[in-house]
């Protein structure tokens, strides 16, 4: 494709060219091309429809998870793909997309699934990550379970928490993590299945399942289950291809039980032939342990389990926006005691200045002896001065810098002095 003088590839389904399918011409004119006008638009059509090659030139995956040899990801295959193979993603919503990053360290989540240990439900969700990858080598049954308790019991926390292997929502705010909730249509779930396959779904709040959408059409979550358990696209005389699919494990939350909700009527009164039992088996509840403090058995130094809720989140939203799309972090304290550890963790190069009180002091000398070194004058430490470390560097040294932000002059400048040297520097 031609853009403003060069050449750029862009990998397009010609399925999407004929119909104009998901906006394809906006998309490309978006990449640079000039396809504004119908006319050029045709001719596009018209250029590949006069193109004729002797042989196919690539294969396609078209969907995330395993392909031939390759586990494919948004952001990167494992391992890499062999010549030939292409990779078009359309169909996948991009919000699902974004969540797909790489970022943190391996010791950074050692850190956090160390909290697994002692709370078998974290465990059980952490465990639960790697069967999607399983699942495309070796095929299984459709396997759907449910976190069943009260609010703020810590079964969204734990949900979001443990799928945080894969990804993270690059929306601050957001609770969900890698996962979403179960506020959508029956139709809009296939694409939203196909976006985790050979991964893992998390479907957070089954309340919102019996919302209404826009059209004022009541979102059947018994249709979604069986849904879910298909595993397969639902025909339709509109698709010219074949019908997608996925298989990957499911993780839902809910403050009632499968069988609660479908006794309750919670989602309509509609008349069903299929016995309770037959959604109870596909949606499998997970109930609170007998002991401990809701989801869980254990939470450490968290003085209950929303506490504990709040830190998990913290620590892997940490991890996860760590050093994301290349770009670095820069953390700065007075109070180096106070400092999550999965920060301190995620940071390579450390600096080290004047600290004053005997509690900062102390602090500082423990993270220096994590990184190998010490220092007794840390209070001693002058205008300038600081101790540095990065990677490679078998202990910290101590370095002089020409400029630094600990530099303060006696005084502040005047309003004149603002006015004059902001005339210096132009805009």
């Amino acid at each position: 494709m031609s853009v403003m003088g060069g050449k750029k590839p862009v990998l397009v389904s010609h399925h999407d060219l004929i119909s104009n399918k998901n906006g394809v011409f906006k998309k490309l004119s978006d990449q640079g091309a000039r396809l504004v006008t119908a006319k050029a638009q045709g001719d596009l059509l018209t250029d590949i429809q006069n193109y004729k090659p002797n042989m196919p030139l690539f294969r396609v995956a078209e969907e995330i998870g395993l392909f031939d040899d390759c586990f494919i990801l948004p952001d990167c295959t494992i391992p890499a793909l062999p010549d030939k193979v292409e990779i078009c993603l359309n169909d996948i919503p991009t919000d699902i997309i974004s969540k797909y990053k790489t970022s943190g360290t391996p010791k950074g989540w050692l850190e956090l699934a160390g909290y697994a240990v002692g709370n078998t439900r974290m465990l059980f969700a952490f465990a639960l990550n790697f069967v999607g990858p399983v699942s495309a080598i070796w095929p299984r049954e459709f396997v759907a379970f449910q976190f069943k308790a009260d609010p703020s019991s810590g079964k969204g926390a734990i949900a979001a928490v443990c799928t945080s292997t894969w990804g993270w929502d690059p929306l601050l705010g957001m609770k969900y993590g890698f996962g979403t909730n179960w506020n959508t249509t029956t139709n809009n779930l296939e694409f939203i299945c196909k976006g985790y396959n050979h991964t893992i779904l998390f479907l957070d709040e089954t309340g919102v399942a019996g919302d209404k959408d826009s059209a004022g059409k009541r979102v059947d979550f018994r249709k979604a289950i069986m849904r879910l358990d298909s595993q397969t696209v639902k025909g339709r005389m509109t698709d010219d291809g074949p019908r997608g699919v996925w298989n990957m494990p499911v993780l839902s939350t809910s403050n009632l039980s499968v069988l609660q909700m479908l006794e309750a009527g919670k989602f309509g009164n509609e008349k069903d032939d299929v016995p309770h039992r037959a959604y109870c088996d596909r949606l499998i509840d997970i109930p609170c342990p007998n002991v401990g403090y809701g989801m869980f058995e254990h939470v450490y130094d968290s003085k209950n389990n929303a506490k504990f809720s709040e830190r998990l989140k913290k620590l892997a939203s940490k991890l996860a926006q760590a050093r994301k799309y290349g770009l670095g972090m820069i953390f700065a304290t007075q109070l180096p005691k106070g400092m999550d550890n999965a920060i301190v963790s995620n940071c390579t190069t450390h600096v080290y200045g004047r600290m004053s009180s005997p509690a900062t002091i102390q602090a500082t000398r423990e993270l220096m002896a994590a990184k190998g070194g010490a220092a007794e004058d840390l209070g001693r430490l002058t205008t300038g001065e600081f101790y540095f470390s990065t990677e490679g560097f078998s202990r910290p040294i101590k370095v002089r810098t020409p400029l630094c932000l600990s530099w303060h002059p006696p005084n502040p400048p005047t309003a004149d002095e603002v006015v004059q040297r902001a005339r210096k520097k132009p805009v």
